[in-house]
């Protein structure tokens, strides 16, 4: 019973992996663009990304910086146990 298990498992993943290949040939002149653009700007927005999948990456529009808090602690999390513990939730 688990040996037909693993083998239904093993084709479903093989199937997978088939059609991620073959996806990613398909479009492989978009992902390349994709690629140099995140390279470039290191983000872009879901609009921009279906501009670029569409073959309209001249339309393409630069994805503003996030806004970065006043408070430098802003973010931070400090544990209710020790109160001393700290790590940042942002960069």
């Amino acid at each position: 019973m688990a040996s037909d298990i693993d083998e239904e498992v093993r084709e479903i993943l093989d199937h997978a992996m088939e059609v991620a290949v073959h996806l990613i040939a398909l479009h492989k002149d978009q992902m390349e663009k994709l690629a140099q653009r995140l390279i470039q700007d290191e983000r872009i927005s879901g609009k921009e990304f279906a501009r670029i999948m569409e073959g309209k990456e001249e339309e393409a529009e630069t994805v503003p910086e996030p806004e970065q808090p006043e408070n430098p602690q802003a973010g931070r999390f400090i544990s209710p146990c020790t109160r001393k513990t700290q790590f940042s939730l942002t960069k």
